[in-house]
């Protein structure tokens, strides 16, 4: 209603997902009080730290090259660099882990081929 008219479309959408979040925080927080359980671990909460680290970081460099497959590459680079390498190597998801162990393995097996 006042993020609207101020921000427009802009407004909608951060109003949507304020609604949204507070929603999922209010339902999580009823489940953890009432049933003793949490969805989320603490390897997970770090995953999602990360992942707002690198936006973060993304949104603050900014850079800007003049073609967009660069951009698409460079901001690719930042990604695998801030959230990707720190998730294999603190071995914060295993199932991410093994995923990425199995595709290192592919690529690896036909490299040598």
């Amino acid at each position: 209603y006042w993020l609207i008219p101020i921000y427009g479309i802009i407004g909608a959408a951060i109003s949507t997902m304020s609604a949204f979040v507070i929603f999922n925080l209010a339902r999580m927080g009823y489940v953890w009080y009432k049933f003793g359980l949490h969805p989320f671990t603490i390897s997970q909460m770090a995953v999602i730290g990360l992942f707002a680290f690198s936006l973060t970081v993304i949104e603050l460099l900014s850079i800007d090259y003049s073609n967009l497959v660069f951009s698409i590459m460079g901001n690719g680079a930042i990604i695998l660099v801030l959230f990707l390498l720190p998730i294999y190597f603190f071995k914060l998801e295993p199932s991410l882990r093994e995923y990425l162990n199995k595709i290192l393995g592919v690529l690896l097996k036909t490299k040598r081929a």
